[in-house]
């Protein structure tokens, strides 16, 4: 029979819950105009994920397009993200 530690049950369920996290930084500052990502918010797009950008005017992240579906966000390894 395994035993597992409290500790490292509680250690796996604080990095699961990291992960389900939903980021928004629409309205944020940034510094990389024209990076998009992904994120996701309960309040927008009816809780399915987002690509958002750097803008190259206002310098902040700014809301671009709404994915159809919870798992249609794609980021690239070149600052690039689109819906599928």
């Amino acid at each position: 029979m395994k035993f597992i530690s409290l500790t490292s049950f509680i250690v796996s369920v604080a990095v699961m819950t990291g992960v389900a996290t939903a980021y928004n930084p629409i309205g944020q500052s940034c510094d990389t105009p024209d990076v998009s990502d992904c994120g996701q918010d309960a309040s927008l797009n009816d809780g399915n994920p987002f690509v958002y950008e750097c803008s190259p005017t206002a310098y902040e992240y700014v809301y671009v397009v709404g994915c159809s579906c919870p798992t249609c966000c794609i980021t690239t390894q070149f600052g690039e993200a689109y819906c599928i």
